[in-house]
C-alpha cells in the first residue's frame, strides 16, 4: 500500500507493476485492523474488501479524534469492518463525522446503543446513513 505524505490518499501496487517511491511518498505499513479483517474474510470464503452490511453515519465527533479510537468504541458493540472519517480536502482536518461499518446487521443493531455515547469528550450522534 503506498500513501501520499501530503494529502494522505492511498493506494496498492500491484507485483507485476512495482515502481520507485517519488519525493513526497512513502511506504505505510498497512494497518493491522485492516490484515485481520482481510485474513477473516478469506477465512470464511468472502472478498477480501468485504467490510460488513450496517454502515453507520457518526456526528458530532471531535476534530481530534482517530479512526482508532473509534474503531475501538464500536468493537465494544461488535466486529467493526470499517471506519472512515471524512476530512477537509483542502486543510486534511477531520469535518467531524464519520463513516462506520458493522460486519452483521445485529452488530449494527447494538452500534445504535452507542447515540449519545462519549467519545474523545463529546456525545456522538450515530444515524443510518442518508444513502
Amino acid at each position: 500500500r503506498v500513501e501520499c505524505s501530503v494529502c494522505s490518499h492511498s493506494w496498492f501496487q500491484a507485483r507485476d507493476r512495482l515502481f520507485n517511491l517519488n519525493d513526497g511518498f512513502e511506504l505505510v505499513d498497512f494497518p493491522e485492523n485492516d490484515l485481520n479483517r482481510i485474513a477473516k474474510n478469506i477465512e470464511a470464503g468472502r472478498s477480501p474488501d468485504f467490510v460488513g452490511v450496517a454502515k453507520f453515519y457518526v456526528g458530532n465527533l471531535s476534530y481530534e479524534v482517530t479512526e482508532e479510537e473509534l474503531h475501538e468504541a464500536f468493537s465494544e458493540k461488535g466486529e467493526v469492518g470499517d471506519v472512515s472519517i471524512i476530512k477537509d480536502n483542502e486543510t486534511g482536518r477531520s469535518r467531524g463525522f464519520a463513516f462506520v461499518t458493522m460486519f452483521t446487521e445485529e452488530d449494527g443493531k447494538k452500534a445504535m446503543e452507542l447515540d449519545g455515547a462519549e467519545v474523545r469528550g463529546r456525545n456522538i450522534s450515530v444515524r443510518p446513513p442518508n444513502n
